[in-house]
């Protein structure tokens, strides 16, 4: 029976669809992190962060799995892969940024402040204390 022209084989296969569609995503995501080790390694590498076989991998990067082959499993496993990796490339971020302000001395960068306008002031003369005034 439809409902507005809407059969569910029709949502199934639109759903099956969008499964694959952000399986793809996440696998091409951890393909693309480990690039620059070359595409052979970032295969293994997307492997073993999404617990998958390099041959599955192979075949989500060369968009060789049909909207049925994916596995309620397998999303699920990616889903938390990819928010485990977000967790430690914001770890990693936050880090960054806290060596950055380490490194600047304890000096923060107003908001407001473009790039290499404090070497404009103080070329004019203009010291910081003054140009806030």
């Amino acid at each position: 029976m439809t409902c507005l022209g809407i059969s569910p084989e029709n949502v199934g296969a639109r759903l099956a669809r969008l499964l694959l569609d952000e399986a793809t995503e996440i696998v091409v995501a951890a393909v693309e992190r480990h690039r620059r080790k070359g595409l052979a390694a970032a295969y293994y590498e997307a492997a073993r962060e999404l617990g998958i076989t390099e041959r599955r991998v192979r075949q989500y990067w060369h968009r060789e799995v049909s909207p049925t082959a994916v596995a309620a499993w397998e999303i699920e496993a990616f889903r938390a892969a990819r928010q485990a990796a977000l967790r430690r490339e914001m770890a990693e971020a936050e880090h960054r940024l806290a060596m950055l302000r380490a490194m600047m001395g304890g000096q923060g960068i107003a908001a407001d402040d473009k790039p290499g306008a404090r070497a404009r002031r103080a070329a004019r003369g203009v010291s910081p204390g003054m140009a806030a005034a």
